[in-house]
């Protein structure tokens, strides 16, 4: 692999911050876990000018569940998922898909919006507005949700995917 090309870093404290960066750099792109768009700015594939750093916006790192909801911030790490108390207790199935997906290194760096909107050998390195796209067994609400993660930033973080 190369070396990675210049980038300007954003670290982002919170999710206006996050809408900030977003609105004044357009071609940015958004670093959680960084195990695929690491590799991807580094093979070449992909060449953001800004990324933003959202590990320490609090929105997006908290995980709350309990009998009647399940709420995952993108930027909870995978390990994280997989060994939260109150999943493991009331959604023991999502405790345990985390803790299925790829070896430990990846799943102590990987985040779930990562893993669920990033293109990745995975899906066929099909965009999430495909795969969104395909009915199979997937509901109109999965379908938008899964869109927005490829939308506009404008689109993607400004409305509620709920």
């Amino acid at each position: 692999m190369d070396a990675l090309p210049e980038f300007a870093l954003v670290r982002a404290r919170s999710l206006d911050d996050v809408i900030r960066a977003r609105a004044n750099h357009p071609a940015s792109s958004l670093l959680g876990g960084g195990t695929d768009l690491v590799v991807n700015i580094r093979r070449g594939i992909v060449a953001p000018p800004v990324l933003i750093d959202v590990n320490h916006v609090a929105e997006l790192r908290a995980i709350r569940a309990d009998a009647r909801s399940l709420a995952i911030g993108a930027a909870v790490k995978l390990a994280e998922l997989a060994a939260h108390p109150d999943v493991t207790r009331h959604y023991p199935v999502v405790a345990q898909a985390a803790g299925f997906i790829a070896g430990p290194t990846h799943r102590n760096m990987g985040t779930v919006g990562g893993n669920l909107c990033f293109i990745t050998r995975a899906n066929g390195g099909a965009p999430p507005t495909t795969i969104a796209s395909r009915p199979r067994a997937r509901s109109a609400t999965w379908r938008r949700r899964a869109a927005a993660c490829a939308s506009p930033p404008s689109a993607a973080i400004s409305r509620p995917l709920c």
